[in-house]
């Protein structure tokens, strides 16, 4: 029974499969008694707490997910269960519902009981199961294969509840979180990806003028990053950062330029990751620009290559198909992680750039006097109201967070994202010494409170004491790396894009102009699909369009099926003559 489980657990959670393959039947049942309820069915007992009822387990699995569970669930929505026990839930969900199972069992000597005991292989082969001792895995599992509009549903073994109370509030917490990310980056896909696309093409025509800002890896070891954000705290600080600007390494997001100029203040480098309207954040034509690094995520608004700047260094996410492209032909390019928006992108920065500590000022995350900015000029389109702010057409929920103060603190939804980002961040890299200078901000797990003053006095100076531009110089003159040959690279890559998108055009435009049947016409779709599959761009626009086609290839209704495939195939179509425009300009 064991061999046969743990086989097939394989195919869903190797990791799982051997830690159980290496705890012996004996060793687990130290801690789990085996009993019959009064039904003389099997259940487990934990520290003297059975883990299913001891009247009848299967009577018990049937009420609780009756009572859970209110709305039809499909094959593509998740139904988690916490804790295994026996097994009697898992197997009424499953033959009950046809969606995608998520058990999560805290207790792997639980669950090496029961694969010694219980059969759950017709399950694990179903390919609608997987199988966890880890939350994380849950939420990792959760986040890749969440589609928007998919239906979540936690369900808990009673007795559960006793035992891991707290870890039943902070993982459901965690779970809808999970989802409301998922929900969040799916719209962002949807939003931008035909600015992404337009700017990453854009990057390819002026690349040969561009850096990977992974050229300057570790070459600022043991230094001290300043990140500047456009809260108001800036503002309060703005005098101890013009003190010991020349001691630090400032990583400053766009919109805090204008401000940061206006005291004489010229950062080192300024982050950039806003596909759109960048002319409005900053003073295209202040010439201390001229002294200023910019670094670019290859997303960003290309208006940014028109700038005066000192140089361009380039941020290659490891999510976005072109920068995976070009680190795999140029071993100058490292890849790293997605930022999302131009703060995290200042820390991930600091981090790969070597510095010991990071400072923040500014990143409040929180409002102050109803405005989240550090200068009026960032607040012209935004009106605070008792449960929402508006910024332009753009409206957010006015939530309440944990501040630095230890009261709560006024701010928006979506900040309260990047606060946990934020701290997963800095739990992920302990290595680093992180310190908030903001005073009344929002609460970041992960960083000391302290003022200036303070921070500059504990913080150590490297002997090395070399200046920014120093290191910076000598690092590009000492590399072999060549923009020209990154431009070649990258311009051989829009050509084979070129000619796969006239060869799916003209696949499309023949299938849509044909009567043919229901077989030939999902043969002759599949095979677009495959196309679609392998180019770069194309597929990034499609993004969203790729995701439901699962859907769609499992949908009942035949003709209902056609017609959503035909819809594709039009919609494809635009993406493809839209892209044709873009890649003509290079």
């Amino acid at each position: 029974m064991f061999n046969q489980n743990v086989l097939s657990l394989k195919k869903c959670n190797l990791n799982l499969a051997d830690k159980l393959i290496g705890l012996s039947f004996d060793k687990a049942r130290e801690t789990i008694d085996i009993a019959k309820s009064e039904s003389d069915d099997v259940i487990f007992i934990k520290n003297n707490i059975p883990l299913e009822s001891t009247v009848n387990p299967i009577e018990e699995a049937f009420y609780e997910v009756q009572s859970s569970i209110k709305s039809s669930m499909g094959a593509f929505d998740f139904i988690i269960i916490f804790g295994l026990g026996v097994g009697y839930m898992l197997d009424y969900i499953f033959e009950k519902y046809n969606s995608k199972i998520i058990l999560v069992e805290p207790d792997i000597n639980v669950m090496r009981t029961a694969f010694e005991m219980v059969d759950y292989s017709k399950y694990l082969e179903s390919g609608r199961l997987f199988m966890t001792c880890d939350y994380d895995d849950v939420y990792k599992f959760l986040s890749k294969k969440y589609i928007i509009n998919d239906k979540v549903e936690i369900v808990f073994l009673k007795q559960y509840i006793s035992l891991y109370a707290n870890d039943i509030k902070s993982f459901t917490e965690k779970i809808y979180e999970t989802c409301a990310v998922k929900i969040s980056d799916i719209n962002t896909i949807k939003k931008n990806s035909e600015a992404w696309v337009s700017s990453s093409i854009r990057f390819v025509k002026n690349s040969g003028q561009t850096y990977p800002i992974s050229l300057l890896d570790d070459k600022f070891k043991g230094r001290t990053a300043l990140v500047l954000g456009a809260g108001p705290s800036l503002k309060d600080n703005i005098d101890y950062i013009k003190k010991y600007s020349d001691r630090l390494v400032i990583f400053a997001i766009n919109r805090t330029i204008n401000f940061l100029l206006e005291y004489g203040i010229i950062p080192n480098f300024a982050i950039f990751t806003d596909t759109k309207h960048i002319k409005n954040t900053f003073n295209f034509n202040a010439p201390q620009l001229k002294d200023i690094n910019f670094v670019v995520d290859i997303k960003a608004d290309a208006e940014l290559y028109n700038v005066l700047k000192k140089r361009c260094f380039i941020y290659y996410p490891n999510n976005f198909d072109l920068a995976k492209i070009l680190a795999e032909k140029n071993s100058y390019i490292h890849l790293y992680q997605t930022a999302g928006t131009s703060t995290f992108c200042a820390l991930i920065c600091a981090k790969e750039l070597g510095c010991k500590n990071i400072i923040l000022s500014g990143v409040d995350l929180a409002f102050k006097n109803d405005t989240p900015y550090c200068s009026d000029s960032y607040a012209v389109n935004l009106k605070v109201d008792k449960d929402k702010v508006t910024i332009g057409s753009m409206e957010k929920k006015i939530v309440f967070v944990k501040s630095v103060t230890g009261e709560l603190v006024k701010t928006r939804e979506d900040y309260e994202i990047f606060i946990k980002q934020f701290q997963n961040f800095f739990k992920e890299n302990p290595q680093i010494k992180a310190y908030n200078t903001s005073s009344f901000g929002a609460q970041i797990d992960g960083t000391t409170n302290s003022n200036f003053e303070e921070i500059m006095s504990k913080i150590e100076i490297p002997f090395d004491n070399k200046s920014i531009e120093d290191i910076i110089n000598d690092t590009l003159y000492e590399s072999d790396y060549n923009p020209v040959e990154l431009k070649k690279e990258a311009r051989n890559i829009v050509r084979n894009e070129e000619e796969l998108n006239f060869e799916i055009r003209g696949s499309i435009k023949t299938l849509l102009n044909r009567d043919v049947n229901d077989e030939v016409f999902y043969v002759t779709s599949f095979t677009i699909l495959d196309k679609i599959s392998k180019t770069i761009f194309l597929s990034q626009l499609l993004q969203f369009e790729l995701l439901n086609c699962t859907k769609l290839i499992s949908q009942e209704n035949t003709v209902q099926k056609r017609a959503s495939f035909e819809l594709f195939l039009e919609e494809t179509l635009k993406k493809v003559d839209f892209l044709n425009v873009r890649l003509a300009e290079i």
